[in-house]
């Protein structure tokens, strides 16, 4: 009796990868570095999310043990099947991020409304309770509308804050329920051991929220000024490779208390501060019923939002402010900036002709526990001084246009 042929592995894992093609569950996308990233579909719902080749070489895997012994493999082999059929897949254009409930295309999150024009506030009685005690609405609109524009200008932030029990968190859970897996909560990265694994929580991410948001100078930090300005970011997850993204994801701060802020033109161009005051009757309560009232009307605030964007920034420029917003943002800025005034005015006066030795100005700002550079700095943008220095008789270092005192007095 002539003997059977066994299946050669090469022609096992084709026949593996081509049967687990026809399942039609995965698609291959190119991502900004032109590496091959997978994407499981929901075909219900005509939307993609993020898989893990973990979870492909799982399937597979299961995959070739239903097709009988000649066909099982052991984990090593299912990896290989893996990335032969992510190699060999024919990619798909990038998806979108979102789209409404009837848009036909697939997307990686779909709301479960549609696009409508011309709601007005008297549409929202609920919502409207809460952003009628806010300053800057049509900012604040048009920031959540701008979400919707890939090309909107990512640059700005909403710093929202209140005293408590007065509504934030209602409406930042509308904004979950609008965005769902598009939005994500975060907090503020403790370390920079956490940083390094931080984007990871944003990718793919249309808008994270800061809720209870309690670190205020986090917005004037590095880390997060390269996350609203440049274009990419890089993720790495803990043992994997990094790789890079498009940045599309905009921010939201929500806060018991005011921002902390520097007296420094790119930090008031970013940062729009919303402030909201406790509600008064007949809302004062925001019980069940008013968290469910909002949450209904989700779908039709979001619509207004967009209205609102496409009103006041057809080109997607930045999203203009009312002439509130600098007085408001200054005053911010002095509040943080206090004890650099406190300093100036009972250690210094300014004087256009006058000096103060390098050596006195760094004693008089270590009195007051103050970095000498973040006071040099401070008095170059707030009081428009070049605090550069200057080499004077005997070699002595000092800076022009501001003077010491001691006991009230000018000193040398």
């Amino acid at each position: 009796m002539k003997k059977e042929k066994k299946v050669s592995k090469a022609m096992k894992y084709a026949e593996i990868a081509q049967i687990f093609n026809t399942l039609d569950r995965y698609r291959v996308f190119l991502g900004e570095a032109g590496e091959r990233r997978v994407l499981k579909c929901d075909h219900d719902n005509r939307t993609y999310k993020l898989a893990k080749f973990s979870v492909i070489s799982d399937e597979i895997y299961m995959l070739a043990l239903q097709h009988g012994d000649d066909y099982a493999l052991i984990a090593r082999d299912a990896d290989e099947v893996a990335r032969c059929w992510i190699k060999l897949a024919t990619p798909i254009d990038t998806p979108k991020e979102i789209a409404f409930k009837n848009d036909p295309d697939y997307a990686m999150q779909r709301l479960n409304f549609d696009r409508e024009t011309g709601i007005s506030l008297a549409d929202l009685p609920y919502t409207r309770s809460i952003i009628d005690r806010m300053n800057d609405v049509d900012a604040f609109c048009s920031f959540i509308g701008s979400l919707w524009y890939d090309d909107s200008h990512r640059h700005q932030f909403i710093w929202f804050y209140g005293p408590g029990r007065d509504g934030k968190s209602t409406l930042t859970a509308a904004l979950h329920e609008i965005f769902g897996g598009a939005a994500v909560s975060v907090n503020v990265p403790e370390s920079d051991g956490s940083a390094r694994f931080w984007n990871t929580h944003i990718e793919n991410k249309r808008i994270a929220i800061f809720d209870d948001a309690e670190n205020t100078k986090f917005t004037s930090s590095g880390k997060f000024k390269a996350l609203t300005g440049d274009k990419y970011m890089m993720i790495e997850h803990k043992g994997q490779k990094p790789y890079q993204v498009r940045n599309n994801c905009k921010f939201l701060f929500v806060s018991n208390n005011a921002p902390s802020l520097k007296t420094d033109i790119a930090d008031f161009r970013r940062m729009i501060i919303c402030e909201i005051s406790p509600p008064v009757s007949p809302w004062r309560e925001m019980g069940a019923e008013f968290e469910r009232g909002v949450r209904a009307e989700s779908g039709d605030f979001f619509n207004y939002c967009l209205d609102t964007y496409e009103r006041l920034c057809p080109d997607h420029d930045r999203i203009p402010v009312s002439k509130d917003q600098a007085q408001i943002q200054q005053e911010a800025a002095d509040s943080t900036e206090a004890d650099f005034q406190c300093l100036l005015e009972t250690q210094f006066r300014l004087s256009p002709s006058g000096r103060c030795a390098a050596t006195k100005f760094t004693e008089k700002c270590r009195l007051f526990k103050l970095k000498p550079k973040d006071v040099a700095d401070w008095l170059k943008k707030r009081h428009g001084l070049s605090m550069v220095r200057k080499h004077g008789n005997g070699e002595a270092h000092y800076y022009s246009g501001i003077v010491a005192l001691e006991s009230g007095q000018i000193v040398g």
